[in-house]
């Protein structure tokens, strides 16, 4: 069952529509207790019903009831692993009496020790009697979940065994299995979430997982088309932006024949949902500026006002909140902060939110929106709508897989310690340095993570004891090896080549953050600061060089686009 649609930040952070990619969940039906968790960077997860053999609803029985069975069922288990164990060569019946026995108990509790013993009885009868192979499958998931609570290259190794097991369940002899399929689709997103080389062939795959999934007899609204669109827009990220627009198309008809087909109204918003964000990224490849690209995202708006209302869904209000962020990034002034309004106003729409992952992204957007306006505002009043966005995070900060929340702290924090007094601000710069390095290491989240620890690196006072200089040019390679097409990218290096007093360089990188559409607000004031230091630096005679003189027209031409849009 699928829980929420706001799969990233599409028009909310600074102007880069692109997704930190995620995964959605799966789980066998009636397993209440335990849901694996995305495992791609922290952001929200998309629970996957699968249809895995032999697994039963306990909804509806008495909390009382679920334990005392679970506890039963933990004996059974128990001693038929003991029964097997004792024995110098126990037989195929009784491994596959244990094995059953901890599967069960797996289904009801969802406790590690039991998804571990479920595998090594099952890969013990497997290699006693290899054809079996349908024990692959559940081999496979118990791996899927013994990953979700590892990290490193233990996850990664867990990962790759659930994609093989389930891999070879799904070409079993016989008919295809759409659930078995929707599984291993599932499995090799999550370990593209891990990996860096590959990771467009791991895309690749999985779509053609769910693809045949859907050939298999699976809804155009079931979990497989729900990780169909998913496993296409992350792959459209890691396209160029004309390639990436085949990609888009595929997914607004995924979308489009689960809105018009699909049966189950309950999952109807979370489609809706998507189906704005998919708009959203096909604007952002098309490479859209300026007046162009306003009228696009006025059509989008147009097209789904009539879904916000009183009481609308989280996720749609929070994919229209997007839709309205991304508009504002090409504004200036009133126009600018009057978007940043209706999206506020917006947020306050949302029918409450029913569980806590909602909850959670719903403070997320409302530290989004009123830093990203904070920087309209004085001083005085940038203060206070930051300190609104660090109070609507404060309460997640310690919660087990919140790296997408931690990340959007690190962002406030570091705009905190910009308005802030020294040692303040040092030490609030050190402090984001220090929210960052952990993730760093996921890979989902390196790029973001990097701009901003760049960004506090280059804030900190070089003449202090203990600051490390950094290889610049090291991280700047990696950062576009990451992320070559964003404009925020850009924006990083224009501010690396200043602190070197390489001014022409910087206006250059400037240039190109503002092609790429990298945010106005942040980008404008650097580039005529640039500007500004390269005229002081390189006057001769009262004369300046023709490259100056260029790049100042480069700069009239951006401030003259949005010049044009707040005319409008």
């Amino acid at each position: 069952m699928m829980t929420n649609g706001n799969d990233g930040n599409n028009g909310i952070e600074d102007g880069d529509l692109t997704e930190a990619p995620t995964a959605a969940e799966s789980q066998p039906e009636g397993e209440a207790n335990e849901a694996p968790e995305a495992l791609e960077s922290g952001t929200s997860g998309l629970p996957v019903e699968s249809h895995t053999e032999d697994t039963r609803s306990m909804d509806n029985v008495p909390e009382e009831s679920r334990e005392e069975s679970a506890s039963d069922e933990l004996e059974k288990a128990v001693l038929a692993l003991a029964l097997a164990l004792d024995q110098p060569e126990p037989s195929v019946e009784m491994l596959m009496d244990a094995g059953d026995a901890w599967w069960r108990v797996a289904v009801k509790t969802g406790t590690m020790e039991s998804y571990v013993n479920t595998a090594e009885m099952y890969d013990r009868v497997l290699s006693l009697e290899p054809e079996r192979r349908m024990l692959q499958r559940r081999i496979g998931y118990c791996r899927l979940l013994q990953a979700q609570r590892e990290t490193g290259k233990r996850q990664l190794d867990l990962l790759d065994e659930a994609v093989e097991q389930l891999g070879n369940a799904a070409v079993f002899e016989g008919d295809q299995d759409a659930g078995v399929l929707t599984d291993w689709g599932y499995a090799i997103l999550q370990r593209a979430g891990l990996i860096v080389d590959g990771k467009n062939e791991d895309y690749a795959l999985a779509v053609s997982a769910f693809c045949d999934a859907l050939k298999a007899g699976a809804a155009v609204d079931s979990d497989a088309a729900w990780l169909l669109q998913r496993a296409l827009r992350l792959r459209a990220n890691m396209l160029p932006p004309n390639e990436a627009l085949a990609c888009r198309t595929e997914v607004k008809e995924v979308i489009a024949n689960a809105l018009q087909k699909g049966g189950n109204m309950t999952q109807r918003p979370l489609w809706q949902a998507s189906a704005i964000q998919a708009e959203l990224e096909t604007v952002q490849d098309e490479r859209l500026t300026g007046v162009a690209r306003r009228v696009r995202l006025k059509e989008i708006q147009n097209r789904y006002r009539k879904l916000i209302r009183q009481e609308a869904p989280v996720p749609i209000i929070l994919s229209w909140v997007e839709l309205l962020g991304a508009e504002a990034d090409g504004l200036v002034g009133p126009a600018c902060k009057k978007k940043y309004v209706e999206a506020e106003q917006a947020l306050m729409l949302c029918a409450p939110a029913e569980e806590e992952q909602s909850e959670m992204e719903l403070q997320m957007a409302i530290s989004r929106i009123a830093r990203r306006r904070s920087r309209l505002e004085p001083v005085s009043m940038r203060l206070g709508l930051l300190s609104v966005a660090e109070k609507a995070l404060q309460p997640y900060l310690e919660s087990d897989n919140v790296n997408e929340l931690k990340m959007e702290a690190a962002h406030v924090t570091l705009e905190l310690a910009s308005l802030l007094d020294r040692p303040v601000s040092q030490q609030r710069y050190r402090h984001v340095i220090s929210m960052l390095e952990p993730l760093l290491e996921i890979p989902a989240m390196e790029a973001e993570a990097l701009r901003c620890y760049l960004t506090a690196l280059l804030a900190l006072d070089r003449s202090e004891d203990g600051y490390d200089e950094p290889d610049w040019t090291a991280c700047l390679e990696r950062l576009f090896a990451l992320a070559p097409e964003a404009g925020e990218t850009w924006l990083i290096a224009a501010k690396v080549a200043q602190s070197n007093d390489d001014y022409e360089k910087a206006s250059a990188c400037c240039a190109s953050a503002w092609r790429l559409g990298a945010s106005r607000s942040m980008l404008m004031p650097v580039w005529q600061q640039v500007i500004d230091d390269w005229a002081s630096s390189s006057a001769v005679d009262g004369r300046l060089p023709m490259a100056l003189t260029v790049a100042k027209k480069q700069l009239r031409m951006a401030k003259q686009v949005r010049h044009e849009l707040r005319a409008r």
